[in-house]
């Protein structure tokens, strides 16, 4: 048989509570664990990670131009971009001017996975 469904409200006493045990998690959770020195260096490293195959691919479908991959890091995150004037027609595709389509490469999709 299914536990009871949780009561409307979050803060019954578990004494009262016969159904599994709900965690409560601080509101400020993550900001405390994305400041912390080694969950902001495996984020570094896997944007670092994410740069580097999207760079490699770029580089296989490269015929002129200036388009190339970053990296770069705010306060608590760390960032992979494409940079040209067409990032989103090399990335996403576009429409030729002749109507034809033309694919995206999907660089930064595939090198992070998505």
């Amino acid at each position: 048989m299914a536990a009871p469904a949780a009561p409307a409200s979050h803060h019954c006493h578990p004494a009262s509570w016969k159904g599994p045990l709900i965690a409560t998690v601080s509101r400020y959770t993550n900001n405390i664990l994305s400041r912390m020195r080694g969950v902001r260096h495996a984020l570094i490293e896997h944007a670092e990670g994410i740069a580097a195959t999207a760079r490699a691919d770029l580089g296989q479908h490269r015929h002129g131009g200036d388009a190339r991959i970053t990296r770069s890091r705010g306060t608590v995150d760390s960032f992979v971009s494409l940079e040209d004037p067409a990032a989103e027609a090399i990335e996403f595709g576009h429409l030729a001017p002749d109507g034809t389509v033309v694919e995206g490469l999907h660089i930064l999709t595939r090198a992070a996975d998505l």
